[in-house]
């Protein structure tokens, strides 16, 4: 087993901290300037890193994420705590079955329509490579995810969604769109607003995986409009980021995907691809006969998911794994195998957060990191992982920051974004 992991580059030599960070800041700057080649598409959110939020005024908020798609009608009370109404939460349009354009975002209208009763106002975090305008709607890039919506790439989602709303006898509808990561950032923000932080960025790590950051007008080259140190959070559509060492297991695993060539680190690290991947390296070590006979013919006849592998490793004595494994020697290289796979994606998450912290930072700054995302916290030692991986970079930064989890951070953050002064 340890020459196949070898081969395949399950190792953390191979993802050496200065290699992998100067190669993400390069493409950072590429981004910066839009440079059409770079792998990071740095797309400004023109959400203003200090402004103020105005307070007693009611917001309907969609969080349409990978997997779940959620309502609310939030405010902030006049001493700026967070209140919501009316939380639903159902799928994600488009995850159950195939959907049209219009079909998708009339769906979405009448979901929304009910809270429009006590305001006008409409923010969507959108969890989907977009581009924001000034004017704060939002241009799909392309959906990945495997979401079944036709027709829809290019499309704007305020005036798709306005549209919707009139046809519905709607009118005078403000909508603002950002993305779920930029209100991550935004709901740290907000929950350590009396605490000595020089910079907050967000990170989620669910069934995708993104990152943000706050960068100054000046620094934005493709914004030639916007000068000066003010601050505005950029999402990097960090999945997308490709100057990565891949084994040919990792190339055949992307090549099987809806979405061949995209968001290529999403599919090493991220909720929505680590138990296929797990699957495609534990399916090419069966055919290389590194587990006993009767394993391997096991193996090969079924397909694993990130449920199959967590319970594995959580030692679940009804997990499938578990019951396909009879010997010491194959569950212990099972265990193995899965243990560096989750490693890398640990690394790999660390090595982004000190990439954007090195941006946005100097030496002596603390660092406020919020985090989203349920295979962070829950896929077994992906958060204790990153976080040692973190300590010893940021360490070497001479950076001090902090893990942050904040309850309903997406639907806060997101309201903090669209009832900016």
């Amino acid at each position: 087993m340890n020459d196949f992991l070898a081969k395949n580059y399950l190792a953390d030599e191979y993802y050496a901290l200065d290699k992998i960070s100067d190669a993400f800041l390069s493409e950072m700057e590429r981004g910066l300037s839009g440079h059409a080649a770079s792998s990071l598409l740095m797309l400004p959110s023109f959400a203003l890193v200090d402004s103020d939020i105005r307070l007693n005024q009611k917001i309907a908020v969609i969080d349409a994420g990978g997997t779940n798609l959620r309502f609310g009608c939030v405010w902030f009370d006049g001493n700026g705590e967070y209140h919501i109404e009316g939380f639903k939460k159902q799928a994600m349009l488009g995850t159950e079955k195939a959907l049209t354009k219009d079909e998708f975002f009339s769906g979405m209208a009448e979901l929304v329509l009910p809270y429009l009763s006590e305001t006008n106002l409409i923010v969507i975090s959108f969890a989907y490579p977009t581009t924001i305008t000034e004017s704060m709607d939002g241009q799909i890039i392309k959906l990945v995810k495997e979401l079944k919506v036709s027709g829809v790439d290019g499309a704007l989602i305020g005036v798709e969604l306005t549209k919707q709303l009139e046809i519905l006898g709607k009118s005078d509808v403000r909508v603002m769109v950002t993305n779920d990561t930029t209100a991550t950032a935004f709901a740290g923000k907000a929950q350590t607003i009396n605490q000595n932080y020089q910079s907050h960025i967000g990170v989620i790590v669910g069934t995708g995986m993104n990152t943000c950051y706050p960068e100054k007008f000046d620094a934005i080259q493709k914004l030639p409009d916007h000068v000066g140190s003010a601050r505005m959070m950029i999402n990097t559509e960090s999945g997308g980021f490709d100057k990565i060492l891949r084994s040919d297991i990792d190339k055949a695993f992307d090549a099987s995907t809806a979405d061949e060539g995209y968001h290529v680190l999403e599919k090493m690290v991220s909720g929505g691809y680590i138990g296929g991947l797990c699957d495609a390296y534990i399916k090419v070590a069966a055919k290389e006969e590194l587990f006993s006979a009767k394993a391997c013919e096991s193996l090969l006849s079924v397909t694993l998911n990130a449920i199959d592998i967590s319970e594995f490793i959580t030692h679940e004595k009804d997990a499938k794994l578990c019951k396909l494994l009879t010997e010491r020697a194959d569950i212990d290289d099972m265990h193995l195998l899965l243990a560096r796979i989750i490693r890398r994606a640990a690394n790999l998450a660390a090595l982004q957060i000190y990439a954007l912290s090195m941006k946005c930072s100097v030496p002596g700054d603390n660092v406020c990191v919020t985090v989203e995302g349920t295979t962070f916290y829950k896929l077994p030692g992906m958060q204790e992982q990153t976080k040692a991986f973190l300590d010893l970079y940021m360490a070497k930064a001479g950076l001090k920051y902090t893990i942050l989890s904040v309850d309903d951070a997406v639907m806060k953050g997101s309201a903090a974004i669209g009832l900016q002064q």
